[in-house]
């Protein structure tokens, strides 16, 4: 390779001439490609601007994936640059912007992008990836659910009464003295305070993002497909074990009507 294309890095050069090309083709900018003719029609266009991207004589060179990557990646960082300039013009109130403002570069691929970059899909009145609301959970004590299903015990701080015990045990009154506690000694029942249910929130999983969800989706498709491809292996795999043992079974009745002829006349005639 010529030492010219072994720089990872993309030139301006490169820029400008990707600029112009999005800017005459503004169906591949945002890549909301959903019917298969669009995504052809995607893939070609990517196929032309690698060809000539890659004929510069300075800059990176990659396939139409890698170039197609890289736009993605470019819009992401463009992003981030967006979000960090408009917070550092609310932070100093309209003065002068703290952060590193953005390059006349990404001023033209912003205007390609339109105003609401960064906000919401174009066209669309509805935002599909709604926000998940703060789930909560009631943890309710279970002293309440088991005191109901469980029969009265005992407290192990009350003293039984001479009664109770003579109902079980029945000792004989002269041999044995037994006390009987008064009334009035005899401990009162603690009452359990009542716990209110605790409420347990659960963190919310952060948004997903637009590009994260479509490369989620379709890995999702690919995994889908390949487990069908390996199902349908396996039947076919199944079918020829079942063939193999069928010729097996013949086999082995050939050399047992050979081993024994008269058996084998015999079955057949009845």
């Amino acid at each position: 390779m010529e030492p010219s294309r072994k720089s990872k890095r993309v030139s301006y050069e490169q820029l400008e001439l990707l600029w112009e090309f999005l800017n005459s083709n503004s169906d591949i900018v945002t890549s909301y490609n959903r019917s298969l003719q669009e995504k052809e029609n995607s893939k070609r266009k990517w196929r032309e601007i690698a060809k000539i991207l890659n004929s510069q004589g300075l800059g990176a060179h990659k396939d139409w994936k890698g170039w197609s990557k890289y736009w993605v990646d470019y819009k992401g960082k463009l992003k981030m640059k967006v979000a960090a300039v408009k917070s550092s013009h609310a932070t100093t109130e309209g003065g002068p912007c703290s952060e590193k403002s953005l390059s006349e570069m990404d001023k033209k691929f912003l205007q390609l992008l339109g105003n609401n970059f960064g906000q919401s899909l174009p066209g669309v009145k509805v935002d599909p990836f709604t926000e998940i609301p703060d789930l909560v959970e009631l943890v309710v004590q279970p002293t309440e659910s088991v005191e109901a299903n469980t029969p009265p015990i005992d407290s192990p701080s009350l003293i039984p009464t001479s009664q109770h015990v003579e109902d079980h045990i029945q000792i004989p009154s002269d041999t044995i003295p037994f006390d009987t506690p008064s009334q009035s000694s005899r401990p009162a029942a603690q009452s359990k305070p009542h716990h209110p249910p605790r409420r347990r929130c659960t963190r919310r999983a952060p948004p997903m993002s637009i590009e994260t969800a479509r490369r989620a989706l379709v890995q999702s498709s690919q995994l889908h497909a390949e487990a069908t491809v390996k199902a349908a292996e396996a039947t076919v795999k199944a079918a020829e074990s079942l063939a193999i043992i069928a010729e097996k079974i013949t086999s082995i009745e050939r050399i047992l009507g050979c081993a024994f002829p008269r058996a084998a006349e015999q079955g057949n005639s009845e």
